[in-house]
Formats: C-alpha cells, structure tokens, sequence
C-alpha cells in the first residue's frame, strides 16, 4: 500500500499592475513543495513498512513577459530527499541532496482573468547521495542530471495583483549520471509522462 501526501506552493510577490501576462512586465518568488509516503507490505493480518520517504524543495523564480502571451525566465534552488528501509537487514537509509538551474519559457494560450499556458523548460543539477547501513560503511555518490520538458498550466485571476497558478504533470527526457566512489558510473536515460504528486504545483503569482 502506498500513501502520498503532496503539497507544492508557488509565490511570487513585488508590486504589481495587472494579475495578468502583460508586455514589459516582470515576475518573481519561488517554488516550494513537501510531499512524503510510506510503501507497505501485508501479510495475513501483519503489515510491515518497507520503505519511508520525505522530500523537501524550494526553488527561487524571476521571468519577464516579452508580450502578453509569451514570458522567459528562470527557476534556481534545491531539494533533500530521505528514503529509509527499517526492516531491510541493514536498516539502510538514503540522504540525497541536490542544487538545480532550470531556464524556462512560457507561451499563454489564453490570458484573460483565467488563463492556460504551457511551460517548457531545460534543467541542469548536481549534487550527492549518502547511504548509511547498520552493518556496513557508508557509501556517498555525487550525480549530474539533465532535463528538458514541457508542462500545462492554468492561472486565474484573484485581484489586480494576485493569481492563483497551477501546473499539472510534465512530458520530457531526463537524463542522470551517478559517480561511484570506487571510480564507476551509472547512467540513467528516461523519456515519458510524469503524473506523480510531486509534478503537480499550486500556489499563488504576483505580476509587476
């Protein structure tokens, strides 16, 4: 059994004109988000937990709207995820720490006092994951990820300043190395739709 709870918050805030995509304006604030889930196994009347996980982000956001249907930008910050085994033989847990620059472009379908726009964006990361067991020495890999995608959105129109905004899923590539400390590489090359909680964000934008 699997049990999720997401929450991703975005907020954006300077002062304002209009709470719409309009030419020769900026907006700035940032992204943050929190989700967490357990994955269990049942037998009979026993449950046991085989795996806990947290993940923690926030990532600063600064764009400009070139006209009132296309905006550019960019999106920088960082992220921790802890993954724990309790009833694994070595009781191992995973810390992964991570820092990212994602450039991103914006083209509003509609942009009225509700509004649809796509997002398309290319990330850079890096950063490390530590493993540490009960009966064994930790082990720490370092990693350089890739990524280029597109994502829906929907904003709609709260006041002269503010709009609530939300993104829903992402299409794209990705692409992550992972060094090992004996010297060795593991590579990992995806491509497909990722609907999971933690590619939805909700939140709220201020436009000046």
């Amino acid at each position: 059994m699997r049990r999720i709870f997401s929450l991703a918050i975005l907020m954006m805030a300077c002062s304002a004109l209009m709470a719409q995509p309009k030419p020769n304006s900026f907006f700035a604030g940032g992204n943050f988000s929190f989700y967490t889930g357990k994955d269990k196994s049942k037998d009979g009347g026993t449950s046991t937990v085989n795996d806990t996980y947290t993940n923690f982000s926030v990532y600063p956001k600064v764009g400009y709207f070139l006209s009132d249907k296309f905006a550019v930008g960019a999106q920088i910050g960082g992220s921790i995820n802890v993954s724990k085994q309790p009833n694994s033989y070595n009781n191992t847990k995973s810390t992964r720490t991570g820092f990212s620059f994602e450039p991103f472009a914006r083209y509003y379908v509609v942009n009225q006092k509700f509004g649809i726009f796509g997002e398309a964006s290319m990330g850079f990361g890096l950063g490390t994951t530590k493993y540490t067991y009960d009966y064994l020495p930790t082990e720490k890999t370092t990693y350089q990820a890739f990524s280029l995608g597109v994502s829906p959105g929907i904003y709609y129109s709260l006041s002269d300043h503010l709009m609530l905004e939300s993104k829903v899923g992402w299409l794209g590539f990705t692409s992550e190395t992972d060094k090992n400390e004996d010297g060795s590489s593991d590579i990992n090359n995806e491509f497909g739709l990722n609907l999971n909680p933690s590619s939805i964000s909700l939140g709220f934008t201020w436009v000046f």
